[in-house]
This record gives C-alpha cells, sequence and structure tokens, in this order.
C-alpha cells in the first residue's frame, strides 16, 4: 500500500510542475528583442537633416520595465547617416569622371609629346594634303559643272539652227511639182518637142551648194565639240571622285600619306590638269565655230543680219584674247581662265614676254627720240621768235 501511494504522490507532482506557466526572465535577451521588433534605421535621403528632438531608439514596452535602454547598434547608425549624407552620389561620380576623360581628347600635350619626328611629319603633310585637295577638287567640281551647264545650252541652240539650215542640203519639193505643171501646160499647147527635153525630176540633177555644204559643215563641227566638252565634263568628274575616295586607301599614317603623295604625283606627271582644263577651251572653240556658221548662213539671207552677228563675235573674240593676253604677260594678272593652262603648255607665255619687252623698249626708244625732236624744235622757235620779242619790249619801252 505504501508502494502505490508513493507512486501516486509522484504523479501528482509532476502534473502540479507541467501545469505552472515557466519562469520570467527580467533581462532583455533574444526572446524578448523579438517580441519587441525593432527596425533598423533607415538612412536619410539627400537634403533632410538628422537634426532635431530626440525620439527613442525604439517602441516604448508596455510591461515592467519602462525605460528600454537602445537596442544593438542604434548610435553608431545615427552617426554613419550624418557621415554618408556628405559623400556624392553614383551619378555625380560618373560626371566627374567623365569631364576627366574628356579633356585628354581636347589636348594637344599627349599628342606633341607621344608622337615622334616622323609621325608628326605625316600628320602635318596629312593636314596641308587636305587643305590642298579641298580647294584643288572643288575649283575642278565647279569648272566642270559650268561646263556641263554651257554645253547643254549650246548644244540645244546649235541643234536648232541646224535643222532650219537643213534645207539648204536638200532639194526643193516644189520645183518637182513646177517642172510637171509646165510639162503638162506644155502638152496642152502641142510643143511635144519641149515636153522631151525638159527632165521630170529636177531633183535627181540638183545638188546643194558649196557654201552651204561649209555653212553645215562648221555648224556641225561647232556642235559636236559642244558635246565633246560635255562628254570630257562627266569624265572629269569621274576621275576627280576616284581620286577623292582612294587618294589614301587603308594603312598606317605613314602608309596613307605615301599612297597619297603617289597619287598626287600621277597628277602632275600624266598633266591632269591640263586635260581637266582642256574642256572650257574646246567649249569656247565651239561657241566661236557656231557664230561664223551663223554669219556665213545669214550672208545669203540677209546682210545686215549677217553684220551684226559677225560684229559679236569678233567683239566676243577680242574681249577673250585681249584679256588672256595680259595673264600669259603678268602672272599677277587676275584675268585668270583655264585657256591659259593650255596656251602656257605651247610655250605662248614666252614668246609674249619676250615680244612685250622688245615693244617695250622700243617704246623707250620712241619716247626718247620724240622728246629729243621736240626739244630742238623747241629750241629753233624760241631762237626765230626771241629777236622780235626784244624789239617789241624795246620799243613799247
Amino acid at each position: 500500500m505504501s508502494q502505490a501511494s508513493g507512486t501516486d504522490a509522484a504523479e501528482d507532482q509532476l502534473t502540479h510542475n507541467a501545469e505552472q506557466p515557466p519562469p520570467q526572465i527580467d533581462a532583455v535577451g533574444p526572446i524578448e528583442e523579438e517580441k519587441l521588433n525593432i527596425e533598423p534605421l533607415a538612412e536619410l535621403p539627400p537634403g533632410i537633416s538628422n537634426v532635431g528632438p530626440s525620439q527613442p531608439s525604439g517602441p516604448h514596452i508596455q510591461g515592467s520595465a519602462p525605460n528600454v535602454p537602445p537596442v544593438g547598434d542604434s548610435a553608431p547608425e545615427g552617426g554613419k547617416v550624418v557621415s554618408e549624407k556628405d559623400q556624392p552620389t553614383l551619378s555625380e561620380l560618373a560626371n566627374v569622371m567623365k569631364q576627366v576623360l574628356d579633356i585628354p581628347q581636347d589636348s594637344t600635350i599627349a599628342l606633341k609629346i607621344g608622337k615622334d619626328k616622323r609621325s608628326r611629319f605625316w600628320g602635318v603633310y596629312k593636314r596641308v594634303a587636305e587643305e590642298h585637295d579641298g580647294e584643288s577638287l572643288e575649283r575642278y567640281t565647279t569648272d566642270m559643272d559650268i561646263v556641263l551647264i554651257f554645253s547643254g545650252l549650246l548644244s540645244a541652240v546649235s541643234t536648232g539652227f541646224i535643222v532650219a539650215m537643213e534645207s539648204n542640203l536638200n532639194s526643193d519639193p516644189s520645183d518637182t511639182t513646177n517642172v510637171l505643171l509646165k510639162q503638162l501646160v506644155q502638152i496642152g499647147l502641142g510643143n511635144l518637142a519641149k515636153v522631151g527635153t525638159a527632165p521630170a525630176d529636177p531633183a535627181s540633177t540638183w545638188s546643194p551648194s558649196a557654201s552651204a555644204v561649209r555653212i553645215q559643215l562648221v555648224a556641225y563641227a561647232s556642235l559636236l565639240m559642244s558635246l565633246l566638252a560635255a562628254f570630257g565634263a562627266v569624265l572629269g568628274k569621274q576621275w576627280l571622285g576616284y581620286y577623292k575616295s582612294n587618294r589614301y586607301g587603308r594603312g598606317s599614317e605613314e602608309e596613307r600619306g605615301k599612297r597619297r603623295q603617289e597619287k598626287f604625283d600621277g597628277i602632275v606627271t600624266w598633266y591632269f590638269d591640263a586635260v581637266v582644263q582642256s574642256f572650257p577651251v574646246i567649249l569656247q572653240i565651239s561657241l566661236l565655230l557656231f557664230g561664223i556658221a551663223l554669219g556665213a548662213d545669214m550672208w545669203y539671207d540677209q546682210l545686215s543680219i549677217a553684220w551684226v552677228i559677225i560684229a559679236t563675235t569678233v567683239f566676243g573674240f577680242l574681249f577673250d584674247s585681249l584679256t588672256v593676253m595680259p595673264c600669259l604677260i603678268s602672272p599677277a594678272c587676275p584675268f585668270q581662265t583655264p585657256t591659259l593652262t593650255m596656251l602656257r603648255m605651247l610655250r605662248i607665255n614666252r614668246v609674249l614676254r619676250l615680244m612685250f619687252k622688245r615693244a617695250s623698249s622700243y617704246s623707250q626708244q620712241l619716247t626718247k627720240s620724240l622728246h629729243g625732236v621736240l626739244k630742238r624744235l623747241l629750241g629753233i622757235v624760241t631762237a626765230v621768235f626771241r629777236g622780235p620779242v626784244h624789239a617789241i619790249g624795246a620799243f613799247a619801252e
């Protein structure tokens, strides 16, 4: 019985201990931290000051402890917020780095220090070559455009006048009609003998006059030369485009410079400038031939109109010649034209300079001789009239 009662007492004690709640811990530990659920302080956005009335670092706890000290590292995080507020943002750092990297791009210090003499030479060569090629290509392109426009206008005008003058090379159809009518009249009158001797088709025995053939020859030559000038201008623009796109090629700066110099030497060796400048000369010759043909055709139709055309053509020829000759004598003359390139190749400028020097020497000698003659005549006149003048003066006294 005693053993059974002891067993029942032990079971009652275990049940009583299980029903009692666990003892509460006064110290703030991990369990209490989980209940408080304190969130760390977030970083303040820029522009908001951290100065103000002090706030409790955590929420108030309703319990036995009235004041709970700051949990964890709240105080150091507040100092961290204050210190990180003055640090630049990533965008500001990126802008500063971009400015720093842009400075060496505009600076020439690296070019002067990092290149040797050979590299600097080819760099300067490329800059000077670009300036020279730019001016030359622009001038050539402008000349070719002018030739194309003017040759088109001249070709259209020449074609119109050639069509109008074409009738001089063909027989008149009305002549055949007139001959047939005459034959019918003679047959009606009974003059069969006259009808048999007259040709039935006058066009079979007709031939154009020599003057009409020569006029048409000059007119067609003018038209063909204008078309040839236009064709040359087209070729010139193609040559310029090829030179512009292939003058450097690929490779290092030195290789590109040498290739460009080779292309430029080819231009000088093969007289590229003279060939390109010959197209405006051909166009001027075409214009002169057109004026001659037009004046010759009008000479047989209207003499007064022919004189006007001839006078205009002669005036244009003399005006062009008188503006070209001073340029051949003096390079400083402003009337420079593409014709001068061809004339200089033919050494005409040397002949004109020699003629000008001789003419100037002759004019100086002539001026000196005329001055001497006038001085002698003045002495003779003075000697002749000196006696009567003195006599008149004495008489007046």
